[in-house]
């Protein structure tokens, strides 16, 4: 009984001196204990405060930590650590309707920490988005029932499926002038991902083109906060300049361009080989890419050969360890015809078809000449074609597929105008 009175009394003091002069000059345990009063509503709250205290090492820690861990510490049984879940998100609406109507922003600090609070603990990784007006200022949620802060994707321990089309249109049903993204890392390492980076730049490319302002996106977890507006992104590799210092400012900008299409318009000699080959470079030395990812096209293959070969140069220059093998680098007829024959088997075509390139075409035409083309009428092939090459590269236009045992002509005019009676025979 005297133990209970004692800690009865402790209580009291406890309340009226906070009272008086607030939290502070509080120890971190004394607070703890004022919390654990709401909570357990008899005895002794010290011994299990100080616990937590050593456990979690703060305020901050506790509140944070999981409830299966609360719970596992001495004295402090099964509701109290719902009643601190309460109190954490408790404080979390409070921080949000504090920013309703107010230039938030002011204070990007006050951003961080709650969203820090919101989904810092979270198991499974979940992306927010705050809708603000014109003045930044956080919206008030509306009568429908939608909240200034929107959950729109929940998802596995590493991965939330985030589409921008949908967080532009609902911010724009919102009649939002700007947004703020927010997502969690549930391993607790904030660095963003690869695929981090290229939501987040389309959902600024998709935004910019409706007049709808990205202020930030967030990256958190019960510890840090990412900020990718107080942290710009590293657009050019550190392993590329020391060995490129040749460099001049606009071949930089246009190596180190990452945000969607560049048009280079330069002239003979200006460099745009070496800036191109430079650039797929830096992609694959800052992750944003990988060797499968990226296409580099010529008009010619001889410059593709050139291409392949500086690529290999620069990328022993800088020490890039990747596999180029898997990096296409080829005249665009070429690629359209590796394409074709890697997936022909899922057109009508089938396996019974061969693909050939255009060099293939042209030789085929050439020694089937008199059975494709015929001879000549009045000085001209098939009406319209006066020498025997200027046929070759006309009649080539109408073949889709050839091989050695079909011809399939497009449907331009009538087959009866282009072939010869025996070509005629042979496709029938």
């Amino acid at each position: 009984m005297q133990d209970q009175a004692h800690a009865a009394g402790h209580r009291q003091r406890l309340r009226e001196r906070f009272l008086r002069s607030g939290i502070e000059g509080f120890a971190d345990y004394e607070v703890v204990e004022l919390l654990l009063t709401l909570a357990i509503p008899r005895g002794d709250v010290k011994p299990p405060a100080k616990a937590l205290i050593a456990r979690f090492g703060n305020l901050r820690g506790i509140l944070d930590a999981p409830v299966e861990k609360l719970r596992s510490v001495r004295g402090i049984g099964t509701v109290t650590p719902v009643a601190l879940r309460i109190i954490k998100a408790a404080a979390t609406l409070y921080l949000r309707q504090g920013s309703e109507g107010r230039d938030a922003l002011t204070d990007p600090s006050r951003l961080e920490d709650f969203w820090r609070m919101r989904l810092g603990e979270l198991r499974i990784e979940v992306f927010e988005v705050a809708y603000l007006d014109s003045a930044y200022r956080l919206l008030p949620d509306d009568h429908e029932g939608h909240e200034a802060v929107e959950r729109l994707e929940e998802g596995t321990i590493d991965r939330a499926a985030v589409y921008p089309r949908r967080v532009i249109e609902t911010a724009l049903g919102r009649g939002a002038a700007a947004i703020v993204l927010a997502h969690n890392h549930p391993n607790g390492e904030v660095t963003p991902s690869r695929h981090d980076k290229i939501l987040t730049r389309a959902i600024v490319l998709g935004a910019e083109t409706v007049q709808l302002r990205v202020v930030d996106h967030l990256v958190v977890s019960a510890e840090q906060v990412f900020s990718f507006r107080r942290t710009p992104p590293v657009t050019v590799s550190p392993g590329i300049l020391p060995h490129f210092p040749e460099l001049d400012d606009a071949q930089r900008a246009a190596v180190g361009h990452l945000d969607g299409p560049l048009l280079v318009v330069a002239g003979p000699g200006s460099g745009k080989t070496h800036c191109i080959v430079l650039r797929a470079l830096n992609l694959l030395l800052l992750k944003e890419a990988q060797p499968k990812e990226i296409v580099l096209c010529t008009f010619t293959q001889k410059a593709a050969f050139e291409m392949r070969d500086r690529l290999a140069a620069a990328a022993r220059a800088v020490r890039y360890e990747g596999d180029l093998s898997d990096l296409t680098i080829s005249t665009i007829h070429g690629y359209c015809h590796r394409v074709l024959t890697r997936y022909r088997h899922r057109t009508g075509l089938g396996h019974d078809y061969e693909t050939l390139d255009e060099l293939t075409q042209l030789l085929f035409i050439f020694e089937h000449f008199d059975e494709i083309i015929g001879p000549p009428t009045d000085d001209l092939y098939v009406t319209r074609w006066r020498t025997r090459w200027t046929a070759i590269e006309g009649a080539r236009g109408y073949f889709d597929k050839i091989n050695s045992k079909r011809m399939i002509t497009t449907v331009l005019i009538g087959p009866s105008s282009v072939l010869s009676g025996r070509a005629r025979e042979r496709v029938s």
